[in-house]
């Protein structure tokens, strides 16, 4: 639930992989957040919110090259940023068959 000023309360988790320690860091970090809040009529009201907290080891502890881990996340931005090529220069990166 977001209360009337963003702040969230009666933070419960409604599904889990089981692991305690990443509920209860899934809970503090939502505790810790300021949502805008919803509205009716331009009134802020409080609302129910559902949030799905992914957790990710650190990339390094899984072998990933940090060159590549680069250029994927760079790509990805790329792809949401709607550009299909880039030219490979700053944030860029080149997509397509070509290698990164």
């Amino acid at each position: 639930m977001v209360d009337e000023n963003g702040e969230p309360f009666e933070v419960t988790v409604i599904r889990s992989t089981g692991d305690r320690k990443l509920e209860e860091a899934a809970a503090q970090s939502i505790e810790r957040s300021v949502f805008e809040p919803a509205s009716i009529n331009g009134k802020p009201v409080e609302a129910g919110l559902e949030m799905k907290y992914i957790f990710m080891e650190d990339e390094s502890s899984l072998g990933v090259d940090a060159d590549l881990s680069t250029a994927y996340r760079k790509s990805i931005k790329a792809i949401g940023a709607g550009r299909s090529a880039c030219s490979g220069r700053g944030d860029e990166v080149v997509l397509g068959p070509q290698s990164i």
